[in-house]
């Protein structure tokens, strides 16, 4: 079973609020997220809330009591509260504006249907999420996001230093999506 899981905990800072609930093109980017790992083939999905919580259809919420300790937390949580049938994993973040459900899917399908245990998307040879993995890298994952935690250095990084340690597979998708997230509300 491949589980989807979006990071929708921030507080968008340089955004002015969360960007969970923001309407980009008539949908809430937490429901966009849903959709978009839903159509790649995710048969459940986690969502890790924190500045802001409310209700997500078809989507287990949890939510971040420490989101503001940065990614690695929110990432650690929606680790923690996969469903125990979990063989794999999709990471995504809910401001990725320029993803597509074809990227989620082709990332997804490298660890389903190869010996490859932990793929993310490359752009022009830029690590970014989507991150799927197998159940195997579960707990050092969550390991190596405690230390980032505790020492306080890495907390923003989420899953990166984890995948540069293991030699994770850098799938180039320059061809389905943009690397483009939503830092700043747009200006109309």
């Amino acid at each position: 079973m491949v589980i989807g899981l979006l990071l929708a905990a921030g507080g968008g800072r340089r955004f002015g609020g969360p960007k969970a609930p923001y309407v980009h093109q008539g949908e809430r980017l937490v429901d966009r997220g849903v959709r978009l790992l839903r159509e790649a083939g995710c048969q459940e999905v986690v969502v890790v809330l924190g500045a802001w919580v409310g209700e997500v259809a078809d989507a287990t919420v949890v939510v971040n009591s420490e989101w503001e300790s940065g990614q690695a937390s929110s990432l650690l949580k929606g680790l923690d509260s996969l469903p125990v049938g979990a063989e794999r994993v999709c990471v995504l973040l809910v401001d990725q504006i320029g993803m597509t459900s074809r990227v989620i899917s082709r990332v997804i399908s490298r660890v389903v249907d190869s010996p490859e245990e932990m793929v993310a998307a490359g752009f022009e040879d830029l690590f970014s999420p989507p991150i799927a993995f197998t159940r195997q890298h579960f707990i050092p994952l969550m390991s190596d996001l405690r230390q980032a935690l505790s020492d306080g250095k890495r907390g923003d990084s989420g899953a990166r230093h984890y995948f540069q340690e293991v030699g994770g597979l850098i799938l180039q998708v320059d061809d389905l999506a943009l690397l483009e997230d939503l830092d700043e509300p747009p200006t109309n």
